[in-house]
């Protein structure tokens, strides 16, 4: 209930809607009918340049994809990446309880589709084969994310030895 007091209950229909869902890697391999029940179910938030989505600590709750503008996350007020249209945040919530590593904020007018940790567990209870393919999608980018991770650990690993053999 607080999410919709939050972002409104909102859900404009839009025929493009299916081929912009279609390009997040997540839902990339989902039909056009499981692509209309998944965005029937997210709310839509729009945020002026510099207006936060969130705030580092805050707990976490709700996935947010970019469908246009971009957002930039920040550690300690300085910004560490820049994501653009078509990338996807806050995923780690809807898996477990913590809070938010970082903030979030807008850069230009950015259009967020967003999805609560409620509304998503009812979504994969309600359609369980659906929901197994995004739950496969996101195991897959989390796995090639802590790869990618594993590889910059062991590169600075060895950049740091390298200047102790000095």
């Amino acid at each position: 209930m607080w999410f919709k007091k939050l972002f409104g209950s909102e859900k404009k229909e839009n025929p493009n809607d299916f081929g912009i869902l279609k390009k997040f890697v997540f839902l990339s391999n989902l039909k056009k009918k499981d692509l209309i029940l998944f965005r029937n179910m997210l709310m839509e938030r729009n945020f002026a340049d510099g207006e936060y989505i969130f705030k580092e600590n805050y707990p976490h709750a709700v996935l947010y994809l970019i469908i246009k503008g971009e957002i930039e996350i920040l550690l300690d007020n300085e910004v560490v990446a820049t994501l653009q249209p078509f990338s996807h945040f806050g995923e780690i919530g809807l898996f477990i309880e913590s809070k938010r590593t970082a903030s979030a904020r807008a850069k230009g007018q950015t259009l967020l589709y967003a999805c609560s940790k409620n509304d998503f567990s009812n979504f994969i209870d309600t359609f369980n084969s659906i929901g197994i393919k995004i739950l496969y999608n996101f195991g897959i980018n989390f796995s090639n994310t802590i790869i990618k991770n594993n590889d910059k650990i062991k590169s600075l690993e060895n950049k740091l030895i390298s200047i102790k053999d000095r």
